[in-house]
């Protein structure tokens, strides 16, 4: 081996290697999204150095907006319809307590029997086996053995 000295001098020193193969990086970070959409805008380029919290990239929102509107409409929908039921029901108990105490108030002074519906239809028979004729003029049912074709008096909501 054959070596060359020279004197000290200061300057820059050229170093050239050549080699074969594929290069790796020394850090890999895979970057990925919560979401999905179409990228509306990149703020980085390819071997930029990145910080913590910087915004790498911006989704086009216009899909999720619409969706949003959409979801808040329906929401305020379903409120509404909510609001509306819950003001039926307090109608419809209000109503029920108005009946209750109009009932009570027949009951005692004597103008509502308070009979059943069985009861209703036992003293129809018994008007009928009395021969007496209904509000169209026909006879009332004889007994528990008519048929439903035959003409009654008696409300249908009594009839078997």
């Amino acid at each position: 081996m054959q070596y060359r000295t020279e004197a000290l001098r200061r300057g820059d020193l050229v170093v050239t290697v050549s080699a074969t193969g594929n290069l790796q990086p020394t850090n890999q970070v895979d970057v990925g999204s919560e979401l999905s959409g179409t990228i509306e805008a990149v703020f980085v380029d390819d071997n930029d150095v990145v910080t913590k919290d910087q915004v790498l990239a911006r989704l086009d929102t216009t899909k999720l907006q619409n969706q949003l509107t959409q979801s808040r409409a329906s929401l305020k929908a379903a409120r509404r319809a909510w609001l509306e039921a819950a003001a039926s029901v307090e109608e419809a108990r209000a109503n029920l307590a108005r009946l209750r105490r109009r009932g009570g108030a027949l009951r005692r002074q004597g103008a509502v029997a308070g009979r059943s519906r069985r009861g209703e239809r036992d003293a129809h028979a018994q008007r009928g086996r009395r021969g007496e004729r209904g509000r169209r003029g026909e006879p009332v049912a004889r007994g528990r053995g008519r048929g439903r074709d035959q003409p009654s008096s008696c409300p249908r909501s009594v009839r078997r």
